[in-house]
């Protein structure tokens, strides 16, 4: 009885290997069939990108934002060279992402997925490689880079791809055509000698806004005046009994003192640099100017005395800001 149990147990684990192996069979057959590898529609293109080895505050430019440089780059070409096409009820939706091994390799791969009637059904990948050699001049203050595109692209799809054909260009919308495609993701690789596109080589900075003041104004007063400056379509902030929020982030709080109301701000604005010293606005930007804008108006002259304070709670908030006429504060 025991040799029957041990034989039927090992038959059965027999069977259960053998489909393992087969089912692992046939997952490598279908990545096998899926991934493909074509030459590129023209020969291998060298292009050198240049670049200032210093930003105007003499911030030295570093490797990383010159390889950030360049994926910002190729993203650009996505948003502005091959968008979203659309044919009936059929649309193609594309995608740039980028993957590095160290410094001098790059694989940029385009994600094309086909949609009918806003549901995925076929997708296509394409990668292409990139090698980079950074060489520094110093007597001319810059950076060059080697940038060499393979001659060769990886496609990955599905086994039987879907085929659309667009009778109004009277050509084939899916698959995408492969010069066409390649043509577009390589045009800036055209040129023997390109710079970095403008504002493509920045670095981050933050920098934080801090400002106080103590006022005899009563709590409705400060709050109508913390209210002057919100924009009208900015709803994440909002003015508080006990301060302004923006979202769930603090930007003005207010606490009693002796008395009185102390105002305080506090808010870490984050910007990029750009090479020639200008600062790139950020989402951001838009509590930032908010903060300025009232503490240099509305609240300036909050520190009043108690006459000029009465003389201000007769009018309405916004009578006395007009009533303060073009005084400008300083920046």
């Amino acid at each position: 009885m025991k040799k029957i149990i041990f034989s039927l147990f090992f038959l059965v684990l027999t069977i259960f290997c053998v489909r393992v192996v087969n089912s692992v069979a046939e997952v490598e057959h279908v990545a096998q069939d899926t991934t493909s590898f074509r030459t590129l529609f023209n020969k291998p293109l060298v292009t050198t990108f240049v670049s200032l080895d210093a930003y105007k505050d003499g911030s030295p430019v570093t490797r990383e934002q010159l390889k950030n440089a360049f994926v910002d780059m190729m993203v650009w070409k996505y948003k502005n060279g091959i968008g979203v096409v659309r044919y009936k009820a059929y649309s193609i939706f594309k995608e740039m992402k980028t993957a590095w091994v160290g410094d001098t390799s790059a694989a940029v791969t385009l994600v094309q997925s086909l949609y009918k009637n806003g549901k995925a059904i076929d997708e296509l990948k394409t990668t292409y490689f990139f090698t980079f050699e950074y060489m520094h001049d110093a007597s001319k203050s810059v950076y060059e880079v080697r940038c060499t595109v393979n001659d060769m692209a990886v496609e990955v799809r599905e086994k039987e791809p879907k085929k659309v054909f667009n009778r109004y260009k009277n050509a084939s919308m899916w698959p995408p055509s492969v010069n066409e495609q390649d043509e577009k993701v390589l045009s800036l690789f055209d040129k023997e000698y390109r710079s970095f596109f403008n504002n493509s080589i920045h670095y981050k900075k933050i920098e934080n806004y801090h400002a106080e003041i103590v006022t005899s104004l009563e709590n409705s007063y400060i709050q109508q005046m913390l209210g002057q400056h919100v924009p009208a379509k900015r709803s994440e902030l909002r003015v508080m009994e006990n301060g302004v929020f923006w979202g769930n982030t603090p930007l003005i709080t207010i606490t009693p003192e002796n008395g009185q109301n102390k105002i305080t701000a506090d808010f870490d604005l984050h910007y990029t640099v750009s090479m020639n010293g200008k600062r790139l606005a950020k989402a951001d930007v838009v509590p930032y100017k908010y903060l300025r804008e009232t503490f240099g108006r509305s609240l300036a002259r909050c520190d009043s005395d108690e006459v000029q304070l009465q003389t201000i709670q007769k009018y309405t908030v916004e009578e006395y800001l007009k009533k303060l006429g073009t005084f400008v504060f300083p920046e």
